[in-house]
């Protein structure tokens, strides 16, 4: 049977207790600042709840902590200065709150030990603090979905055994980041940065991040190419470049990427054609190259991206048709092609009536001619098309 109610501030006699845990237990109510009197704990688990109110400021006499884990409630106001004092600690999550104010700047001058800092999904605002660079230890830092600004500290991005930086959705985080010589992550494995102000060049050090899975920088403001290096990051199963200004064309050799399952280069000003290589991409499922300058024909090899489900390829200058080849998406659901040069026969639909998963379909804005082909009647009944 699920516990419920609330906190009971008479849990701050069990002076003995080392470990609480009450993950996903219908509390509600604040947290009792008598927790405060636990000298001994190491772990204050109380996530997946809905929990009110502020985070005592009493925390911070918890000196033994190890883990902090207040993720997914209902918590307000501001993260209170006193956690400075939780010397031991080494994982802290409070994310997906409702917390807003600024990062104390002095909060982890004294957490040597910290590994895990988890932040996301509040209102928090103003800069990230110096001391998060000072933290050697750290290796995954969550501070996405809040309202943070200016640059992010250059000691960041050189970290020995830093894996996860996830700053996305901060809106005003700006840059540029450090050069080749200041970017030392050799274990970094998902770098999301998207959507903020960064600019200036893509940095050359992530041609050294052999483990890099996830990287997302789309929609800042970096003024740069497709990197040469990216091909060569064996491990990239997700990669989000688009809304910069990445002038020139896509190189080839991305069929390296043989991992890549997202490849996403919207609204990038790109020019060229596509390269035939992407058609390798054996594990790709979405890939968007909508809103540049793309010119030439689509490549018939991306007929062969059998497990694309989304394929975007509008508001370029495409020309020639559809290719036949589309026929074998078999788990295509969306395709785009409107706003493009795209003319001749229709026929292409007959091919794509093949395509038993297509629900939204979009080729207006071109120079088809011809009639529609009678089996078109076999696309399903769920179909949207213009």
């Amino acid at each position: 049977m699920a516990l419920q109610g609330q906190v009971a501030p008479s849990i701050g006699n069990l002076s003995f207790l080392s470990v609480l845990n009450l993950t996903n237990a219908s509390l509600t109510g604040p947290i009792p600042p008598a927790l405060g009197r636990l000298r001994r704990l190491r772990y204050l688990v109380l996530n997946q709840n809905s929990l009110s109110g502020s985070i005592p400021g009493a925390i911070g006499n918890l000196t033994s902590l190890q883990i902090l884990d207040l993720y997914h409630n209902k918590l307000t106001g501001e993260i209170p200065p006193e956690l400075q004092n939780l010397r031991n600690l080494m994982y802290i999550r409070l994310d997906t709150n409702q917390l807003s104010g600024p990062i104390p700047a002095s909060m982890f001058n004294n957490t040597p030990l910290l590994s895990s800092l988890n932040l996301g999904n509040n209102s928090l605002s103003g800069p990230i603090p110096a001391s998060v660079g000072s933290l050697s230890g750290l290796k995954i830092l969550a501070l996405q979905d809040n309202q943070l600004s200016g640059p992010v500290p250059p000691a960041i991005f050189n970290n020995s055994v830093l894996r996860v930086m996830a700053l996305v959705k901060n809106n005003n985080l700006t840059g540029p980041i450090p050069g080749n010589e200041s970017f030392n992550l050799p274990m970094l494995q998902v770098l999301t940065l998207s959507r903020n102000d960064f600019g200036g060049r893509i940095p050359s050090g992530l041609a050294a991040c052999r483990f890099l899975r996830i990287l997302s920088l789309s929609y800042n403001v970096f003024d740069d190419v497709i990197p040469a290096w990216l091909p060569t990051l064996s491990q990239l199963t997700y990669v989000s470049l688009g809304g910069n200004n990445l002038a020139g064309s896509i190189p080839t050799g991305l069929h390296n990427l043989t991992q890549l399952s997202r490849h996403d280069l919207v609204e990038s000003n790109l020019v060229g054609v596509i390269p035939a290589d992407l058609g390798q991409l054996k594990q790709l499922s979405w890939l968007n190259l909508a809103a540049n300058r793309l010119t030439g024909s689509i490549p018939a090899s991306l007929g062969n991206l059998t497990m694309v489900t989304q394929l975007d390829l509008a508001h370029n200058q495409l020309d020639g048709t559809v290719p036949s080849t589309f026929g074998r998406l078999g788990v295509l659901g969306f395709l785009n092609v409107e706003g493009n040069n795209l003319g001749g026969e229709l026929d292409f639909l007959d091919a794509l009536s093949s395509c038993r998963a297509l629900r939204n379909l979009y080729i207006s804005m071109n120079s088809f001619t011809g009639s529609i082909p009678d089996n078109v009647g076999n696309f399903s009944n769920n179909l949207q098309a213009s």
